[in-house]
């Protein structure tokens, strides 16, 4: 009986195992066979997509600072601040921030905030929305603008993120080969008319936002190593 049992047992075990799927590369093509059959699929068919192995990717990111910084936002509704690691996404419009309480990131919108303050460097940047603010040509979006002057004139500065794409493919091209990420930004003066004019950094387009101040602008510093053109701005309309 033990016998018996014993080889229906080893006949069980046998029957499994020549019933189990074996290596299917080593019962399909050979390797010869699996690279031409490869080379034949049609990169326009559906499923199969063709890669240029030239391409580098996407260098930069839509973040503004690229990193969380510490920050303090202030929520419509609330009248204190909320401690944060944050970023602002300035493609969407939105501030990134992680949850202390369990670490995952979440995103608010520019119509849910009033204030962020972010602490770089030792210095604090101090950013508001701009909901209600009056421009003379209209924004499409909402956008978080940093203040870089709160008094008269008030001074605001819009960072955009741009997308430059790959250019390697043609006779004339720049052999780019990524996308990348580039920051560009907008600057906006509040002008005699309680409006805020977008302005270049230069003496020739604050004096024609405020010709009656041509002599001090005219008068003032050029930009220089020590002193950037956005101080030459500061420094000027400080003194209006």
């Amino acid at each position: 009986m033990k016998r018996l049992f014993c080889t229906v047992l080893s006949f069980f075990v046998l029957y499994l195992v020549n019933g189990q799927v074996s290596n299917p590369y080593k019962t399909g093509l050979t390797a010869e066979q699996n690279l031409i059959a490869i080379g034949k699929l049609n990169p326009n068919a559906h499923g199969g997509m063709g890669f240029d192995e030239r391409y580098e990717g996407v260098k930069g990111s839509r973040m503004l600072f690229d990193t969380l910084l510490p920050s303090f936002v202030k929520v419509k509704g609330q009248d204190y601040f909320i401690q944060l690691e944050a970023d602002i996404e300035a493609e969407a419009n939105l501030l990134k921030y992680r949850n202390p309480s369990n670490g995952k990131f979440y995103a608010l919108g520019t119509d849910m905030i009033t204030v962020i303050v972010f602490k770089s460097n030792d210095q604090f940047l101090s950013f508001k929305t701009t909901a209600g603010l009056p421009f003379e040509k209209a924004l499409k979006d909402q956008k978080f603008c940093q203040v870089l002057y709160s008094s008269k004139p008030a001074f605001l500065k819009i960072a955009y993120k741009v997308l430059v794409k790959a250019d390697y493919k043609g006779a004339y091209t720049s052999n780019t080969r990524y996308d990348e990420y580039k920051t560009d930004y907008k600057y906006y003066l509040k002008g005699p008319d309680s409006l805020f004019h977008q302005v270049k950094l230069s003496k020739k387009s604050l004096a024609k936002l405020y010709p009656e101040k041509k002599e001090l602008i005219g008068n003032s510093p050029d930009p220089s190593e020590a002193l950037g053109k956005e101080d030459m701005v500061l420094n000027i309309i400080k003194g209006f």
